[in-house]
């Protein structure tokens, strides 16, 4: 990229990359006007007179034109002055990172003609497809350059004051943050940070540090960037942007703005008429009230249907959640309707039975530790053998009714820790059904209120509560206008007929001054521009 030169000259609207020219062809580039650097430059066609874009060209000859124009009659080497060119609209600026072959490289462009040399190879074709990237085109496996994980295009666009207003109707019509907006819009910075992960890629974009989708990025190219390659279809064969050009050639974008806003009243005045014919019949008129009335009697909300089904949904939620917990209280503690007892009087009938198994056992121990103490006061030297066996099986049995008693002692043990447990599941129950108690009188008059909603919302055809309540502003609107220009029909008529001459002579006086203009372009050897004149009018 070492070997990258930029040559800037006063020719706004023009960015050129090509190969090395010599240094005789980059001076004769500078003060020569559109016409005559047809011959320097190739192929011919890159160079038009009056492109509205960024003109750019690489070794395999694509172009960028951009949309920058703040004169109606195209700039030429001998009008052009530094006034205009810092009032145009253009890239002030590109910054590459760890994409494709470059590590790093800024490149800054100063408004009107660049011209970017570099011999094959010295990455001219890496600034168009870093800017392609910028603007929203697709990110190829390979546009992050090994090692890094990540690559970055930065660009800086300085806008002109005479093109802030379109650029901010685009930004919000894009539905950027007013955030953003608030900021002004006479320079745009606009960054895209490409990544790659298992998948593939995938981008992080920005717009003055506020992030943003490709799809933004995408628009505000085309709005301002036009990218065109050798094979590519020029924006120049486009019907509308001939037109434009052939308005700015002849001096027409105040008219035709004028054109375009008289046609807006003439359409304004068309419907104000319509409106007024289509409530003549007092039956419609009738409908309309009752439609307003309606709506107004019933107190309807913004979006009440929704928040009514929400709460409606809540408040079942609610009820379901209360006899829920009624059944968990039948089935802990028992109770009426249950059917039989609960788990408490369950675990009260198993204690009964562990401690009358418990008692017995005690009674067995006592019983076999008397048998036991009365065997070895009988001990004698002349204790037969026989007798020293039963008297160990004595003491066996004692020591197995201790065992027995030990496991019932812990069986009851367990049974008491159940029952605080079972107590404690209870006391929870409660808590909960007294903190998110049901009321059902609130629930009545929701679903009430839903149902009567939704019946007007069908009396009406209206899906939803915003439209039954957009439907009523329009029907009142209506009627007010009607009333208010009920007998003033013959002065609608008139005025309307007085729009549609102006619109027309308007229209007229456009056409011949886009044929005049059309035949001097035709006489400079401009092929298609006399095409351009006869595109269909807007009426």
């Amino acid at each position: 990229m070492n070997s990258l030169r930029t040559v800037s000259t006063y020719l706004p609207g023009y960015l050129i990359v090509r190969k090395q020219p010599t240094l005789a062809q980059l001076d004769a580039l500078k003060g020569h006007p559109p016409s005559s650097l047809r011959r320097l430059i190739h192929p011919p066609q890159v160079a038009y007179p009056f492109t509205r874009r960024f003109a750019t060209i690489n070794s395999t000859n694509q172009a960028i034109y951009p949309s920058t124009a703040t004169k109606d009659r195209p700039p030429t080497a001998a009008s052009a002055s530094a006034s205009s060119v810092v009032n145009t609209t253009h890239l002030s600026q590109l910054e590459i990172k760890s994409f494709a072959l470059v590590d790093f490289q800024c490149i800054s462009l100063q408004p009107g003609f660049n011209v970017i040399t570099g011999e094959s190879g010295s990455g001219k074709s890496v600034l168009i497809e870093a800017l392609g990237q910028l603007l929203g085109s697709p990110a190829s496996d390979d546009a992050i350059r090994p090692p890094a994980t990540s690559a970055v295009v930065e660009g800086i666009i300085a806008v002109a004051p005479a093109d802030q207003a379109s650029v901010r109707r685009l930004l919000l019509s894009l539905g950027l943050p007013q955030k953003l907006l608030s900021c002004g819009v006479d320079t745009l910075t606009i960054r895209r940070e490409i990544q790659s992960n298992a998948s593939g890629t995938r981008s992080r974009c920005s717009l003055n540090g506020i992030a943003t989708s490709l799809r933004v990025l995408r628009e505000i190219g085309r709005a301002l960037v036009d990218v065109n390659g050798q094979h590519a279809a020029l924006s120049i064969k486009d019907g509308g942007t001939q037109l434009e050009l052939l308005d700015r050639l002849a001096g027409l974008r105040g008219a035709v703005a004028t054109l375009a806003a008289a046609w807006k009243e003439l359409l304004a005045a068309r419907a104000a008429l319509r409106s007024l014919d289509e409530l003549a019949d007092e039956k419609d008129r009738a409908a309309l009230q009752e439609l307003v009335d309606d709506v107004m009697a019933s107190g309807l909300e913004p979006e009440e249907d929704i928040l009514l089904k929400r709460n409606l949904r809540s408040l079942e939620a609610r009820k379901d959640a209360a006899e829920r917990c009624n059944l968990i209280t039948i089935g802990l503690g028992g109770g009426s309707g249950s059917g039989g007892g609960g788990m408490m009087d369950a675990l009260h009938d198993v204690e009964m039975h562990v401690r009358a198994v418990l008692s017995q056992e005690e009674r067995l121990k006592s019983a076999a530790a008397a048998a036991s103490g009365s065997n070895h006061d009988g001990d004698s030297a002349n204790t037969t053998e026989e007798e020293r066996i039963k008297n160990r099986s004595d003491d066996d049995n004692v020591n197995d009714e201790d065992n027995a008693f030990v496991l019932l002692q812990e069986a009851m043990s367990s049974l008491h820790e159940a029952r605080q447990s079972l107590d404690d599941a209870q006391s929870a129950v409660a808590r909960y059904s007294r903190q998110y108690r049901f009321n059902q009188t609130e629930y009545t008059e929701v679903s009430e209120r839903l149902q009567e909603v939704q019946k007007l919302m069908k009396q009406y055809d209206a899906t939803s509560a915003d439209e039954l309540l957009d439907a009523a502003e329009r029907a009142a609107i209506a009627l007010d206008t009607f009333y208010q220009m009920e007998g003033r029909r013959d002065d609608l008529v008139a005025d309307l007929r007085g729009k549609e001459e102006a619109v027309v002579q308007l229209a007229v006086e456009i056409s011949l001054a886009r044929r005049r203009a059309a035949q001097k372009l035709k006489k400079c050897g401009v092929d298609g521009a006399e095409g351009a004149c006869y595109a269909r009018c807007c009426l």
